[in-house]
């Protein structure tokens, strides 16, 4: 199984609207903590890769840089801002959750089977 860290619930209802086949690891946010390296590290024992998937803003950038502080080989997934985008009044919002499911598709890493 893979396993993916994601910002929040909104990105973990997207990512079970496409697929089931992922571990999930919440962070809640920027939130990063004793409790939110433990759980990577249970993801990293349980999981065949890990991956982080976080927004293509400036604290999705925060929160992946300092996940990689602590765990440097696991390597983010690129998001193309301009899909996971959403248009507001006071400005554009970028999140996972506004991803199409098939941009979201597109980015997700599969199993690769065993030979």
């Amino acid at each position: 199984m893979i396993g993916l860290i994601i910002e929040g619930a909104n990105d973990e209802r997207k990512i079970l609207e496409v697929s089931r086949d992922y571990h999930l690891v919440l962070t809640h946010g920027t939130k990063f903590s004793n409790r939110e390296i433990f759980k990577i590290e249970e993801a990293l024992s349980l999981c065949t890769s890990v991956y982080i998937l976080t927004d293509p803003d400036q604290s999705g950038n925060w929160l992946a840089n300092r996940i990689r502080e602590y765990f440097p080989n696991i390597p983010r997934i690129k998001v193309d801002p301009d899909k996971a985008k959403i248009r507001r009044p006071r400005g554009d919002k970028f999140g996972i959750e506004y991803m199409s499911h098939q941009s979201l598709k597109e980015i997700l890493p599969i199993e690769k089977p065993l030979d």
